[in-house]
């Protein structure tokens, strides 16, 4: 069986086969708490719909959760697990995730966010382990003040700065360099804003910039090769990577667009102590490059769906 919400992530999937469960009509924003921050919702919510309601009281899903398209659900999110540029300093879904329901094959519901399922294999478990039905997530407030810079400096320089920066506690929460120039963006205090600003240097530029690369909107993405995310430690080397690099979180993501075969690509991840997954629907094998399953996930799947319903 394919779960489905809006299908914008649907290239990440490892089966596209089976009967498909759509969890679209399974929606709305249940209960907010502004004060202790945090939002239940299910999952069959447009992700648009969930931003607008933190919108109004000045909240947000600090991990930055893109879209790729506005039917994206809040479900679907949970189940890629994937994360915007601010990642490396607040943490992802996982971090976030509180608790919620799932159905599992048998179709009892079951709680996670304790020790019997734990939230952590939920979030990117790509629905391998039932119909994940009710979501509860922290949120925090938006920042008093956010400040983009640019500094047109090299890659290799780019990466060496990058991970001298995120050695110490700074504003920092975003770090990228695409074309000639590293971006950074700083989120805080006006005084710890304009206090990094007057280190860091560089001129101000435009923060649309990180909607843009969050969406995969920039004139990187348009190249018409493969797009690859090579996945490594902030601070592993610059290397040599066989097409067009962008640098995102800090240096640890790293955006690859190249016609090589997918053997050469997972090598060149690999020597990196890395992995490299495919983004690109018709450019290799859909979900090409995700991590062998952990002890613990498939001792759960095999709990949650002895039958194999929700199988690769």
């Amino acid at each position: 069986m394919r779960i489905r919400g809006g299908d914008s992530k649907g290239f990440l999937g490892l089966s596209s086969c089976g009967e498909s469960l759509d969890s679209r009509n399974h929606r709305g924003v249940l209960e907010l708490d502004p004060a202790q921050l945090w939002i239940r919702a299910r999952a069959g919510t447009a992700l648009r719909e969930l931003n607008t309601t933190l919108d109004e009281y000045q909240l947000m899903l600090a991990f930055e959760p893109p879209s790729f398209s506005a039917g994206a659900t809040v479900g679907g999110m949970v189940a890629t697990g994937l994360a915007g540029p601010r990642r490396p300093w607040v943490g992802g879904v996982a971090e976030h995730l509180l608790g919620g329901s799932l159905i599992d094959a048998n179709g009892q519901i079951r709680h996670f966010g304790d020790e019997a399922i734990p939230s952590r294999l939920v979030a990117g478990s790509l629905g391998r382990l039932g119909f994940i039905s009710e979501i509860c997530l922290q949120v925090r407030p938006k920042p008093r003040q956010t400040l983009s810079l640019r500094l047109e400096i090299s890659q290799s320089l780019a990466l060496r700065q990058l991970q001298a920066w995120m050695r110490y506690p700074s504003p920092l929460s975003g770090g990228c360099h695409t074309g000639d120039a590293l971006h950074l963006r700083l989120e805080g205090t006006p005084e710890a804003v304009k206090r990094t600003r007057s280190l860091i240097g560089g001129e101000e530029s435009n923060s649309s910039l990180w909607d843009e690369l969050r969406e995969q909107r920039l004139g990187f993405f348009r190249d018409p090769r493969p797009l690859w995310c090579v996945q490594v430690a902030a601070e592993a080397p610059q290397r040599e990577l066989p097409g067009m690099v962008l640098l995102d979180w800090g240096g640890a993501q790293r955006w690859l667009k190249s016609a090589e075969p997918a053997l050469v690509i997972q090598r060149h991840a690999q020597a990196l102590g890395g992995r490299a997954i495919c983004f690109t629907p018709d450019g290799c094998a859909p979900g090409l490059g995700q991590l062998p399953e952990a002890e613990d996930m498939r001792l759960l799947r095999k709990q949650l769906d002895p039958q194999g319903l929700f199988a690769d």
